[in-house]
C-alpha cells in the first residue's frame, strides 16, 4: 500500500489522538467504507424495488439533497416565566 506523505501524516496523528496503531486505524477506516458501501447498495436495492412511477424525479431528487445538506438552526429555547 501507498501513501503519500501528507496523508501519512494525518493518519499517523489520528492514530496518536485517538490511541490506536496506524494499522488499526486503517482497519477502522477500511471497515467504515465497507459499512457504508453495504447501506448504499442497500438502499440502492430498496430504492430499485420500487416500480418506477413511485420514485422521486431527478428535480425532486436535487430538492431533497438541497434540503437535506442545509444546516438548519436550532430553534430558540422558551424562556420559562419567573415565579
Amino acid at each position: 500500500m501507498s501513501v503519500g506523505v501528507d496523508a501519512l501524516k494525518r493518519a499517523k496523528l489520528l492514530a496518536k489522538r485517538n490511541g490506536v496503531s496506524l494499522s488499526r486505524l486503517v482497519t477502522e477506516a477500511i471497515e467504515l467504507l465497507a459499512e457504508e458501501d453495504e447501506r448504499r447498495a442497500a438502499a440502492r436495492e430498496l430504492v430499485a424495488s420500487f416500480p418506477p412511477r413511485a420514485r422521486a424525479t431527478k428535480a425532486e431528487r436535487e430538492t431533497l439533497r438541497k434540503q437535506w445538506s442545509t444546516p438548519h438552526e436550532a430553534a430558540p429555547k422558551k424562556r420559562r416565566a419567573a415565579g
